[in-house]
């Protein structure tokens, strides 16, 4: 039977020029908890509790021994709405600020959740 308390995710990147393996970091608090390695641009990351806890970058070296460390992938964000009647359709808003486009439009946030895409382990 599964352990339903620990997930497991897929994460994916670019591929980076000249870079022979991959690495993706779990931070847990500030503390690295794994490093899975990869040769591709694909690898899942499992035994993972609290997602909301962790942090997730990447790494890309060469065999000449240079490395990158990327930003941390992002978990949680939101997307800006909107649409001339409150049952939609609604389209992502079209300025960078909470105004509506057109008079007597309504503007709602569209909430991400990189739980979602967790499956259990």
């Amino acid at each position: 039977m599964p352990n339903t308390n620990k997930f497991h995710l897929t994460l994916t990147w670019d591929s980076v020029s000249n870079a022979d393996a991959y690495a993706v970091i779990v931070r847990s608090n500030g503390i690295e908890t794994q490093r899975v390695w990869t040769l591709g641009t694909e690898v899942i990351v499992s035994n993972l509790s609290r997602l909301d806890a962790c942090q997730f970058t990447a790494i890309a070296t060469n065999s000449a021994g240079a490395s990158a460390e990327s930003a941390p992938a992002v978990l949680h964000w939101m997307t800006v709405i909107e649409s001339d009647s409150s049952t939609g359709p609604w389209t992502l808003l079209a300025t960078n600020s909470f105004v509506p486009t057109a008079p007597q439009h309504f503007v709602a946030l569209s909430n991400y959740n990189a739980l979602a895409l967790a499956k259990p382990d």
